[in-house]
């Protein structure tokens, strides 16, 4: 009899029940394994380990740049004003974990903080790790990448491809088809839930679950900042007829499409101040905010947009589908719209380290 493979889970939040279903389902064949960040989440089937909150006690300061990526990437950090004295207690933790279990392979997500210092253990122990993402197009699947990139695990060629391949790149082409991201609907969390939820930041949840007035002051920031939007966009069809469009999509933030794996150019500020300078005079820069805008947008940007002639920010309603077709080009950080452009042979400037480099 084969000795059973070991097969460790990462908690994350609600999507730690599909997972537990699926560990659920694997037991006859595989042992199942826990990391448990946020208590609030407990899963029915395999063996738990739930780190403790750390006490005050138990905090330091981090001593050297070990932590720099993964520091650069923490939402909590970055848009709710915590440090990272905490890190050296959870990657303590979680690598006694790693070292007691010893897994086969892990099965997580790269974005919050101790996602990432797995993904830092199993490097250095050589331990693959799959990181679950949908694949957008085509919708209702989703690969599973390497670790903490967008390259995903080599495909099985000998299960080939879809067969309605070319009716899949159609419609996308026609731009019929849509990415999963746009299909979803927003989750309602319950008022039960919510009482939950704060009861497990009173307990010392207090590391991947932001302050709750402090959200609710971050949230009347952007409702009044995306006002002020809606005052200096424009219709696409005042761009002037003597310039070529360089369509630039915005992307969601925080969110590790942009934090992790476009991280040298998820400042997008900077990044739409640099492109609309180096740009020629006879070509505008066309920037399109994301239907869902989050916390990319800031009185920063607001400021950029307003002392930049050669920038246009379109109205939020535009169809992507007219300022597609009417762009010259197109540049993105690690957008679907790089998907996009490949398969309309639209001129793309792709910024981010992703399995679509190999494609261009």
């Amino acid at each position: 009899m084969s000795k059973k493979q070991k097969v460790l889970f990462i908690e994350n939040r609600n999507k730690t029940y599909f997972w537990d279903a699926v560990s659920k389902n694997i037991l006859k064949k595989h042992e199942v394994f826990w990391i448990v960040q946020n208590n609030l989440f407990k899963p029915n089937f395999g063996k738990s380990f739930h780190i403790p909150y750390p006490k005050k006690s138990q905090l330091s300061k981090v001593k050297n740049d070990d932590f720099s990526f993964i520091e650069s990437t923490d939402r909590m950090i970055n848009y709710f004003g915590i440090n990272a004295d905490h890190y050296s207690y959870y990657y303590n933790q979680i690598n006694n974990i790693i070292e007691k279990v010893n897994p086969d392979m892990v099965f997580g997500e790269a974005t919050q903080f101790f996602e990432l210092m797995v993904v830092k253990l199993c490097k250095e122990k050589k331990i693959p790790f799959y990181n679950p993402s949908p694949s957008s197009y085509p919708p209702s699947k989703f690969f599973f990448f390497k670790n903490d990139t967008k390259f995903p695990f080599e495909l099985n060629k000998k299960n080939g491809f879809d067969n309605n391949i070319s009716q899949i790149i159609n419609s996308i082409n026609e731009r019929k088809a849509k990415p999963d991201y746009m299909l979803g609907k927003k989750i309602k969390v319950s008022p039960f839930k919510r009482f939950k939820q704060l009861l497990e930041y009173l307990k010392g949840e207090r590391f991947a679950t932001p302050r709750l007035d402090r959200k609710i002051c971050i949230e009347a920031k952007k409702k009044y900042l995306k006002n002020k939007l809606n005052k200096i966009s424009v219709n696409y069809n005042t761009i002037p007829k003597n310039k070529k469009i360089l369509l630039y999509p915005m992307q969601l933030q925080p969110e590790a499409n942009i934090d992790i794996w476009g991280n040298n150019f998820k400042d997008q500020n900077k990044l739409i101040l640099n492109i609309s300078e180096k740009i020629p005079k006879n070509w505008i820069l066309a920037v399109k905010t994301n239907p869902k805008s989050h916390y990319e947008i800031n009185s920063d940007f607001i400021d950029i947009i307003k002392n930049r002639e050669n920038i246009f920010l379109l109205k939020k309603d535009t169809s992507m589908n007219e300022i597609f077709n009417k762009s010259d080009a197109v540049a993105s950080i690690t957008g679907t719209v790089a998907i996009e452009c490949i398969l309309a042979s639209k001129p793309l400037i792709n910024l981010g380290n992703t399995f679509i480099k190999e494609a261009i």
